[in-house]
């Protein structure tokens, strides 16, 4: 994006945004870096089955962005609840072509053995 201010006379200014865009880029690879152990590749199922970012479409950040969302929510859910996700995306453009890799950092491992809940009422439990 380039932008082109113009003052053709005192007192107005013309701004205009000049947007090109660049040859498509496909998805070629998608890979998770860093799984804990217990976890391998086949978690990639978590983000497949949001149909986002799999080998083939057009690189969508939207796309990237809620799978990232979506593994990160998986390792929570996990036992992973200080995990981070971060996405990295390396292009290729002689060949239109797009790499993804997810590195997860995991974070210690969080157990719960025994919860305590408190409130105004008694359930009886």
């Amino acid at each position: 994006i380039d932008t082109v201010l113009g003052r053709p006379r005192r007192g107005v200014t013309h701004i205009q945004f000049l947007v090109s865009e660049g040859d498509p880029v496909r998805v070629t690879s998608v890979e998770v870096a860093g799984f804990p152990p217990g976890f391998t590749q086949d978690s990639l199922e978590v983000i497949h089955r949001l149909n986002t970012v799999v080998n083939g479409p057009l690189v969508a950040r939207g796309g990237i962005d809620l799978d990232q969302v979506a593994l990160t929510f998986h390792l929570q859910n996990n036992g992973f609840a200080f995990c981070e996700v971060s996405a990295k995306v390396t292009v290729k453009m002689d060949a239109l072509q797009a790499k993804v890799v997810f590195q997860v950092r995991p974070g210690p491992l969080l157990c719960l053995w025994r919860g305590t809940i408190e409130g105004q009422h008694e359930s009886g439990r």
